[in-house]
């Protein structure tokens, strides 16, 4: 069993979502927010969130997006991270696919530097498409409050609990 953090909500503090209508910010298969070509082994993109013309999504005061990406005709079996642009890429998967899959997953990423996130593509190559399909938005009363993805179960090597998963229930 594997766990990454993204975000926590509080009493007082934070961000409130802003749900939107889904809107395409990226699509390697024909060129929107990127080139029009598969992201290969190893590779990062940064992808604007904010402020993209259309999206719903303001230039500013957004803490983090929610992103459904999905990845379509990846070569190898692999894992695509997403993170906030300008920090350390973390040791976390947001969504896992092997080859030739269409593969999707809601994510709720940190908007970095520039008002972007990084997608990182591990082994093979695969297109990527992102829909973003809400925001957390500063300047009123919240709750939520992004952190760059954190590792905080993983039961290989027992990182949060040294229990591995099996009939007795994991207790963190």
């Amino acid at each position: 069993a594997i766990a990454d953090v993204v975000g926590y909500f509080t009493a007082t503090g934070g961000s409130r979502l802003l749900p939107l209508s889904p809107f395409r910010v990226l699509d390697t298969r024909n060129g929107i927010g990127a080139p029009a070509a598969k992201v290969g082994e190893g590779a990062t993109i940064d992808v604007a969130v904010t402020g993209v013309a259309g999206s719903g999504v303001p230039d500013g005061g957004v803490d983090a997006v929610v992103l459904n990406i999905t990845v379509d005709r990846p070569s190898a079996d692999s894992y695509l991270t997403v993170w906030p642009t300008g920090a350390g890429r973390p040791v976390a998967s947001s969504l896992n696919y092997g080859p030739g899959q269409a593969v999707a997953n809601l994510v709720i990423a940190k908007v970095g530097d520039g008002g972007r996130v990084s997608l990182y593509n591990a082994f093979g190559d695969t297109h990527l498409v992102a829909d973003v399909t809400g925001c957390f938005v500063t300047g009123a009363t919240g709750r939520h409050v992004p952190v760059s993805p954190t590792r905080v179960l993983d039961t290989r090597n027992g990182i949060g609990s040294s229990q591995r998963v099996g009939t007795s229930p994991l207790v963190l």
